[in-house]
């Protein structure tokens, strides 16, 4: 169910939703238990008040990994309360990258490393993103586990659709399961070098988006 504080409804997230579920269920090739809730909010006061902290104007949509609730700034309120422009586009694969958090959570392990799972959320809710032709080099993806870094969703998107592209969704699926029963970025890359044979590094994601 979508809930919002102005008891309107928003057709939009509710399609977002009943899409998300059909597409990512068959990407993780898992089973979503629970529809979750989604409650549309009114003001970065009320957003920073569920997270528990000052949050930066690009915060538009968030979970809470303990329970099934996806909260979303109110598409009424992008101009007031974020930085960012509204589009129906835009929030349709926002609903879906959140949803993409829960299918991650239940697919993966207490290890999952932020530029792996906003990339997979990021490629599989189709958000906008720059063209792989025009990316020239990638810099700062793997930076992004301190908290508020904005700079991972640059580039952490792509890298995922390289992984995806290049070696398939088996491969991926496997990197991201038994790279979630790891504990630190070294043990990741074990696993990583494991499955792709190659080593986790810019270096190598630089080396796949060159053309043929």
């Amino acid at each position: 169910m979508v809930y919002d504080l102005s008891l309107s409804e928003n057709v939009i997230a509710e399609k977002a939703v009943k899409e998300g579920i059909d597409n990512l269920s068959n990407f993780f090739e898992i089973k979503f238990p629970e529809i979750p809730d989604i409650y549309l909010v009114g003001n970065r006061k009320t957003i920073n008040a569920l997270k528990g902290m000052d949050t930066q104007p690009w915060v538009v949509g968030f979970g809470k990994s303990e329970t099934r609730s996806i909260y979303l700034l109110h598409p009424d309120k992008y101009q007031s309360e974020s930085n960012h422009v509204y589009s129906d586009d835009y929030f349709f694969t926002l609903v879906k990258h959140e949803l993409c958090h829960k299918f991650y959570n239940q697919f993966a392990g207490d290890y999952r490393p932020r530029w792996l799972s906003e990339g997979v959320c990021i490629y599989t809710s189709g958000q906008k993103r720059k063209p792989i032709s025009k990316v020239e080099w990638f810099l700062k993806f793997f930076q992004g586990s301190e908290p508020g870094i904005e700079h991972v969703y640059e580039e952490a998107g792509l890298a995922v659709k390289i992984l995806h592209d290049n070696f398939g969704k088996k491969k991926l699926l496997e990197f991201i399961k038994k790279g979630s029963q790891t504990k630190n970025s070294d043990e990741l890359s074990v696993v990583f070098e494991e499955i792709y044979n190659k080593k986790m590094d810019y270096e190598t994601f630089n080396e796949l988006i060159k053309p043929n």
